[in-house]
């Protein structure tokens, strides 16, 4: 499929990024420039909507997670197993 963005760094994702705007090909690339702007702004905690469905994007999602290394933890959205916490490794300023 084509992809709808061509710069994602275009996009302020802040705080909630919702995946079911974006086609499945482009995933990847769009949950790394998600974390990578969150990073940068110095949040600590993020949250990933997937979608519930039959899971193979929430897997692609946790797959991209346990690999990346800004990220410390991750969990399901309490009883939302449709979105995902993200703990990220930012410092805080003070």
């Amino acid at each position: 499929m084509k992809k709808i963005f061509s710069d994602y760094s275009r996009i302020d994702f802040g705080f909630e990024c919702d995946l079911h705007f974006f086609d499945p090909s482009e995933t990847a690339e769009v949950v790394d420039e998600f974390i990578r702007q969150a990073v940068r702004k110095g949040m600590p905690e993020i949250r990933l909507v997937h979608g519930k469905g039959k899971s193979a994007k929430k897997r692609q999602v946790y797959d991209i997670l346990s690999k990346h290394p800004d990220v410390l933890h991750y969990k399901n959205d309490g009883p939302n197993w449709g979105a995902t916490i993200i703990t990220l490794n930012v410092r805080l300023q003070s």
